[in-house]
């Protein structure tokens, strides 16, 4: 845990646990480790509802917790999974879940219960992939995530001592039966490695990690030097500086910033990518990673694609939210059928057409990407970060029905939290926990 910190002088802990002996075996330590610190330790056990058995396992394991005095909440996967691309869908709402109740009860860092087997197998998918050295280096220990930090102290640790742990505790684990399920790589790559395998695997992750690090850091100073972030959610790329750069480092920070402001979780990568070098190079307008990449004189604008945002997100309920994982926003209460969505190009001019200056400042193709309030399909207001209203205006103009009979759109205040900042974690360490511990043994 040192290796991942700093953290607070009582620490508030959240860990998720899913049941199975890696994250039983976490929750355990990391009480422990609470414990010494007079912080406080809360689990988090997300029910997807795939299985008709799970709700039930998710009561189970939160007995278990509450029997070796550690508190827990199960928060349950309401939505429908998609026909396709189950698994990855799962593991979006997953993380959506616990981070957004990590952030209503004020906690900074989560703990992932990922351990060196998890690390290999990982590694092994991502050669199978082709992955460069970034990928090659696995998962970071440490991760920054909006409002939340994303911590894996047992990448070092060995399976059969997190059993042995979990065992002395006097617990039993819960195996989830897709696990076994060939039709998942990650099964079968689990499936292939044995122990010469994973020391291999564990061992190539370490030193690109290393080389990792490196890179975040020149990356960053070239963030710095190079790019103009405008807090209300766009960017400015120094244009002949960047053709400057070796075009792999180029490349990087391309993929950085079409992270940032595309509302990934993770770099863009592949032909899209490369294609967008090509054709800024040759000075003409770019799309790649959700992005948009527009030629401005000496500079290169980098703004969210509009046309990739999904679709309307109805608002069930008041209360502050993450849209398109770029902007942290609180949608009031009110009558009618409340959904967020893009602005868009006529409601930029709709919103402009009633004087709205303050948005006539930023660039079209920023302003359209913009979250934008609708009742029953009409807009009523816009999520607009360092806003100026043109009136005085508040939640409350929205609610009785009056939306539709004012002539001004309602401007609300928002926050631009993108999901991936343009910079690395600035502390903690990719190899964290690399010291091999002898397996079979509690820890």
């Amino acid at each position: 845990m040192a290796a991942c910190g700093p953290f607070e002088t009582h620490p508030h802990i959240g860990v998720a646990v899913s049941g199975g002996r890696d994250s039983l075996a976490l929750a355990l330590l990391a009480a422990e480790w609470v414990g010494a610190r007079a912080g406080r330790l809360t689990a988090f056990v997300v029910d997807h509802r795939l299985r008709p058995d799970s709700t039930a396992e998710a009561v189970t394991v939160a007995a278990l917790l509450a029997g070796v005095g550690i508190e827990s909440e199960i928060l349950p996967w309401i939505a429908a999974p998609p026909a396709t691309g189950i698994s990855e869908a799962a593991r979006q709402a997953r993380y959506a879940l616990l981070a957004e109740r990590c952030r209503a009860l004020g906690i900074l860092h989560l703990l992932l219960g990922h351990q060196r087997g998890d690390q290999a197998e990982t590694v092994l998918l991502r050669l199978a992939d082709g992955s460069g050295p970034e990928g090659l280096a696995g998962m970071a220990a440490v991760v920054e995530r909006d409002a939340l930090r994303l911590l894996r102290p047992l990448l070092g640790v060995e399976r059969p001592r997190l059993a042995a742990t979990v065992a002395a505790a006097g617990l039993r684990w819960i195996d989830d039966p897709s696990n076994q399920r060939r039709e998942f790589s990650r099964v079968v790559a689990r499936q292939a490695l044995d122990d010469a395998r994973s020391d291999d695997l564990h061992a190539l992750s370490g030193r690109f990690a290393t080389d990792r690090r490196s890179l975040d850091r020149r990356l960053a100073g070239l963030c710095v030097e190079l790019v103009g972030v405008d807090p209300r959610g766009f960017a400015t790329l120094a244009r002949e500086a960047f053709f400057a750069l070796p075009p792999s480092i180029a490349r990087r920070l391309l993929s950085r910033l079409a992270a940032t402001f595309g509302g990934r979780h993770y770099p863009a990568r592949g032909a899209g990518l490369e294609r967008a070098l090509e054709t800024l190079a040759a000075g003409r307008n770019a799309v790649a990673g959700g992005c948009r990449f527009l030629v401005r004189g000496a500079a290169i604008l980098v703004c969210r694609e509009p046309g990739a945002i999904a679709g309307p997100v109805a608002v069930a309920k008041p209360g502050s939210m993450l849209w398109d994982y770029r902007y942290r926003i609180d949608p009031p209460a009110g009558p009618g059928t409340t959904a967020i969505a893009a602005l868009g190009e006529a409601g930029r001019r709709q919103v402009l057409a009633q004087g709205a200056e303050s948005l006539r400042e930023m660039p079209v193709s920023a302003a359209a990407a913009l979250p934008a309030l609708y009742r029953d399909g009409v807009l009523a207001g816009l999520f607009l970060p360092g806003s100026r209203a043109p009136r005085a205006a508040t939640a409350a103009d929205l609610e009785g029905g009056r939306a539709a009979s004012r002539p001004a759109t309602v401007i609300f205040p928002a926050d631009f939290r993108p999901a991936q900042g343009l910079a690395a974690a600035p502390w903690g360490s990719d190899d964290v926990g690399t010291l091999v511990l002898p397996a079979g043994k509690p820890i």
